[in-house]
């Protein structure tokens, strides 16, 4: 396939990798929903199974035209793949759940109005065994814990 006669600086090529990045990434979700039985079902999100009968069968051969879409955008453009560190990605990850439990201490949640005053007895000593956990998962990845 040759390269599309366009010029793009390189913000707008930057832009256009970011797009095309999350499409993709898209696409991978759609076909977790899609599969179903797959989908990991968590304390707080319960999936239903509403999509229409042959749902799976029909979409497939859709996303398969977007992933070669976006394959002749990504040559056409002369894009070139990012190399993304699993690490980097647990450790990212990890960290900003870690703080989003920080965030969640009684004088964070005064913000929104009262607290309970149990609330540091009962609950926090669970948000910080949770911070915790996720500490240790960031250094395993780090690989500083074995």
């Amino acid at each position: 396939m040759t390269r599309f006669d366009v010029d793009l600086n390189e913000n707008q090529r930057r832009h256009m990798s970011v797009v095309l990045t999350l499409l993709e990434e898209a696409l991978v979700e759609i076909e977790r929903a899609a599969g179903g039985g797959g989908t990991p079902r968590g304390s707080l999100t319960e999936f239903v199974d509403d999509l229409p009968e042959g749902f799976t069968a029909r979409a497939a051969p859709r996303i398969a035209l977007l992933r070669r879409q976006i394959a002749e955008m990504v040559q056409g453009l002369g894009l070139t793949s990012a190399v993304t560190s699993r690490r980097g990605i647990v450790r990212a990850v990890a960290s900003a759940e870690a703080v989003r439990l920080e965030d969640s201490t009684a004088k964070q949640l005064r913000g929104f109005g009262a607290v309970d005053p149990r609330y540091d007895a009962t609950i926090q000593p669970l948000l910080d065994a949770m911070h915790a956990e996720l500490k240790a998962i960031g250094r395993i990845a780090a690989g500083k814990e074995p």
